[in-house]
């Protein structure tokens, strides 16, 4: 059995299966590996900020299920780390995970995938978190106030924020002191008056010391002298140097710190906190200059204490701020701007919506053109977002003056296009279809116009259909007619709005289109259906799924637009499904339903069984071909494996019949090959068509062979038939038991248990996956092995052996006696047992004797009132206590019976007393007293008995 190179695809998506598959589809248990992260167009990267749109990418994940992304922790989101985003694994095991960078401090973060249906998990080589400064402006005036957010910085770190003329600007020298040399002290610490400092220009001059210098990451050292640290941000500086400096000098710091300095550098704030994710807000207010020019380019830099660091382009200058800063073509922006010329005005051409490398598209201007007020230069208007030709890179509005004096922009997402339906996508020459549009002008009852061309935008309009209004949302909808005279092809349906640069166009047919499967539009899986069609596109490319599995691909229709393709139902859920064909070139879907009434499966039998196990593969509803081709394949997490799966005798490669199924056996391969554990099978149907292959799967368990043998019993008695339970993975045959007696003689051997091929009846049984040998087959010399009255008793040996004589298993049992024997035996001892009792009980008699002339006595003397019964009940009571309290110690029945005796004597001298005080008990009260001795008597009795048998 060779090893894959590659392993066998699930062609369609096992979830789906599972839906309606779950006891013969288990999970495929594999390893994710190779993952990737990548950004457009597929180019792997190892670095980004947050925001950034970037894709994890790997394989050889469960197919079909979903793969989970993880950002630092495979947990939950909990606003740090966790899950990102999941993806349904394509049928190879492949998959693509979008996510965007969330809040992170800088610096290395792991990226890992989940196999959802294994729980196997897959880390990325690190990626690295860069800092990012936002502005919520592009441009500003003298006094405005905007924002500036930061990603990616240090975990709750001192922040500067500054206005410089260069994106890394340089700063003002400085020295001071930070101590003095005493010749002792090595450490020196201090809060630097000139804040903030300039990264990676930090000097420590410690003398005969020698000098620190600044890394460039809060650190200083080099050159072997010292270590230290630096806040660039509030000047707090410690060091401490390898030994001390000398001479009583001063320990000097040398370092350059920003300052403002006009139309250069500004400092707006030292005072923002980062949070724990490396994130931060501040509003600050624009300075004004004096020697710039509006729209000169200039840059928001911020860093934190340790040199995290970035830049923003911004400018001073013209500004626009709009409404809503996302929709869909046809939105309506309200824009107001300041700062513009006032000598100026807005007109067509002046409003585009933009982005990195693309072409800026116009936007229609409402009432053009408008005028810029002064003093301000400010402006208010309406404009309508246009069509674009890719609504992911159009992201912001950008306005420029008459004379391009001054040019802002704001920040704006184009969410959707503007789309166009009709219902019928075909129809003949007056025949009424209806038209519909989405994210035209959202302004009430502006026209569209609808034609047909013979080919949108490269070719000509052939005719006007029909005008439609728009309402508020930009939508319409209505019917038209099938114009005469149009000849019978495929033409684009247009809707236009010339005036919004807004458009959209759909495929239409003119004439009738018809798609029908044959023999029939329902049947299982695996099911040769025969796809018939007409009216497409002559000499067209065409294509066809059922559901969303794809049946054809890249097929061409006959030079009359006719289609005639065999394919077989793929492997998908029982239900009702679209089978969809669609004409490339004329964008146009024909649709028929089929029932899919059954759906491919496999079983095996048994599911769990043993290396060298002969088990059965059944399967049903593959491809419907006669000697179909089959390929088994059997995986666990680590690897997979062909499997010889074969049918008949000696054994061919299994294949389907003409229903697709199938009945055939594999042998499980030896230990060498596959080691014990849980396995997952493939089973796949070869498609001669143009569809995906018929595909299931089997859950299997490989488990350890079993040989266990054990006596029917423990212990066997004299006229007792010995007899063992033996139970196997295989059918030990012409195995057998050697039984020997105390001694080690050799007693018995078993009849060797053989099967029907020595013309005997067999004598295994198979339950469940196991071959058992039922205890009541053994015999020896073909009679039973029974326990003569000769057989010594003890313990016996049992040694049992395989065909080779080789040993399999041995134990022992116990013989006793024959329980006739043993019950005689019991009854002598009884015997004596009762024959001492009876002189015990004629002891007890005259004791009982006595007792009743003193009870006699208390009757006569006895007058007393209701409360001396209650003394004498109590009395009696310490009575029954002192016998329960003797016969817990021990041994001997008759110190029990007189400390019986003394209570009872106590219970009379009791009843003595009581008649001083009362001058007759109640007959009631008189049985009460009479019934509690004899209580106490039966206790003495039964006391003697348990202390005779106590004391052996």
């Amino acid at each position: 059995m060779s090893k894959m190179t590659k392993r066998a695809a699930p062609i369609l998506i096992l979830a789906m299966l599972a839906l309606s598959i779950l006891p013969v589809l288990p999970a495929q248990a594999v390893t994710v590996t190779e993952i990737t992260i990548q950004e457009k167009p597929y180019t792997v990267v190892t670095e980004g900020v947050y925001g950034d749109d970037l894709a994890v990418v790997g394989g050889d994940v469960t197919a079909g299920v979903d793969v989970n992304i993880y950002w630092d922790a495979v947990k939950a989101w909990d606003g740090e780390k966790g899950l990102l985003n999941s993806t349904e694994a394509g049928s190879d095991g492949s998959y693509v995970v979008w996510f965007e960078v969330p809040e992170a401090v800088a610096g290395k973060h792991y990226l890992w995938a989940k196999d959802t249906d294994t729980g196997e998990t897959e880390v990325s080589d690190f990626f690295t978190v860069e800092s990012l400064v936002e502005v919520s402006s592009s441009s500003g005036l003298p006094g405005d106030k905007i924002t500036v957010d930061g990603y990616g910085f240090g975990d709750e770190k001192d922040i500067a924020v500054l206005l410089t003329d260069v994106p890394v600007p340089g700063g003002t020298p400085a020295t001071e002191s930070i101590g003095t040399a005493d010749n002792f002290e090595t450490e020196f610490s201090d809060d630097l008056t000139n804040t903030p400092i300039e990264p990676d220009t930090v000097e420590v001059d410690g003398g005969t010391a020698g000098t620190l210098f600044d890394n460039g990451d809060g650190t200083l050292d080099t050159g072997g002298v010292g270590i230290g640290t630096i806040n660039y941000v509030t000047g707090e500086i410690e060091v401490t140097f390898d030994s001390a400096p000398t001479g009583y000098g001063s320990i000097d710091c040398n370092y350059d710190y920003f300052k403002d300095v006009a139309d250069t550098v500004y400092v707006f704030t030292t005072a923002p906190d980062s949070n724990d994710l490396g994130s931060f807000s501040r509003v600050v207010t624009l300075p004004a200059l004096t020697a710039m020019d509006y729209d000169q380019t200039l840059y928001l830099y911020a860093f934190d204490d340790v040199d995290n660091e970035d830049t923003a382009v911004f400018a001073i200058g013209a500004v626009i701020t709009v409404d809503v800063d996302e929709g869909p073509t046809g939105t309506v922006v309200e824009i107001r701007g300041e700062g513009f010329d006032d000598a100026e005005d807005i007109d067509a051409g002046d409003i585009v919506i933009t982005g990195d490398g693309v072409t800026d598209v116009a936007c229609y201007i409402d009432e053009e053109p408008v005028d810029i007020e002064a003093p301000d230069g400010d402006f208010k208007l309406d404009i309508v977002i246009p069509t674009v030709s890719d609504i992911d890179d159009y992201d912001k509005i950008e306005v420029t003056d008459a004379v391009g004096k001054n040019t802002a922009a704001a920040d704006f997402t184009v969410t959707g296009d503007a789309e166009i339906e009709v219902e019928p996508e075909f129809a003949l020459p007056g025949e009424r279809i209806t038209i519909s549009g989405y994210n035209f002008t959202a302004i009430s009852d502006e026209d569209v116009v609808v034609e047909l061309w013979d080919e949108w935008p490269a070719g000509s309009k052939v005719v006007d259909l029909k005008t439609f209004e728009t309402d508020s949302d930009g939508e319409f909808s209505g019917k038209a007619t099938v114009p005469a005279g149009l000849d019978y092809t495929s033409y684009d349906l247009v809707a236009k709005q010339t005036d919004y640069s807004i458009d959209a166009d759909t495929g239409f047919r003119v004439g009738l289109m018809t798609v029908i499967p044959v023999p029939d539009d329902e049947g299982p899986t695996g099911m040769s259906v025969i796809l018939t069609a007409s009216g497409f596109t002559d000499d067209g490319a065409w294509n066809a799924t059922l559901g969303d599995v794809a049946i054809f691909e890249d097929m061409t229709a006959e030079p009359d637009g006719d289609i005639s393709e065999q394919f077989y139902v793929p492997t998908v859920p029982v239900g009702t499904y679209a089978i969809t064909v669609f004409d490339i070139e004329a964008e146009i879907e024909v649709t028929t339903e089929f029932e899919v009434t059954d759906t491919t499966f496999a079983t095996i039998d048994p599911v769990t069984a043993p290396n060298d196990y002969n088990v059965t593969i059944e399967g049903w509803y593959f491809t419907t071909i006669d000697e179909g081709s089959l390929e088994f394949v059997i995986f666990n997490e680590t690897d997979d494996w062909d499997m010889d799966v074969l049918q008949g005798d000696p054994g061919d490669d299994a294949e389907t019949n003409e229903d697709g199924n199938f009945t055939a056996w594999w042998e499980v391969p030896d230990k060498d090959t596959l080691d014990i554990g849980e396995y997952t099978i493939n089973v796949t149907s070869n498609n001669p068509g143009d569809g995906p292959d018929l595909f299931a799967q089997i859950a299997f368990r490989l488990v350890a062979e079993t040989i266990a043998i054990r006596p029917r019993k423990t212990q066997f008695a004299i006229g007792e038939t010995v007899s063992f339970i033996i139970e196997s993975s295989f059918t030990l045959h012409n195995s057998y038991i050697e039984i020997d007696d105390p001694k080690g003689n050799l007693y018995w051997t078993t009849d060797k248990f053989t099967d029907g091929s020595d013309n005997t009846d067999d004598l295994w049984v198979k339950v469940g996956v196991l071959q058992v040998l039922p205890y009541y087959s053994q015999t020896a010399g073909g009679n039973p092995m029974i326990m003569l009255d000769d057989a010594p008793l003890g313990t016996w040996s049992w040694t049992y052996y395989d065909e080779d004589d080789e040993e399999l298993d041995s134990g022992s049992f116990t013989v006793s006696a024959a329980p006739a024997i043993v019950l005689e035996e019991r009854m002598g001892e009884l015997e004596a047992v009762i024959s001492g009792l009876s002189g015990d009980v004629s002891d007890l008699s005259g004791d009982v004797s006595g007792l009743s002339d003193d009870v006699a006595g208390l009757k006569t003397a006895i007058s007393a009132a209701e409360a001396a019964a209650d003394a004498a009940n109590a009395a009696a009571k310490s009575a029954a206590d002192a016998i329960s309290d003797v016969a817990d110690t021990a041994a001997d029945a008759k110190t029990a019976a007189d400390a019986a005796k003394s209570s009872a004597d106590a219970a009379k001298t009791a009843a003595d007393d009581a008649k001083s005080a009362a001058g007759g008990l109640s007959s009631l009260v008189w049985g009460a007293i009479i019934a509690s001795i004899v209580a106490a008597l039966v206790g003495i009795f039964s006391l003697m008995q348990i202390s005779r048998r106590i004391a052996g």
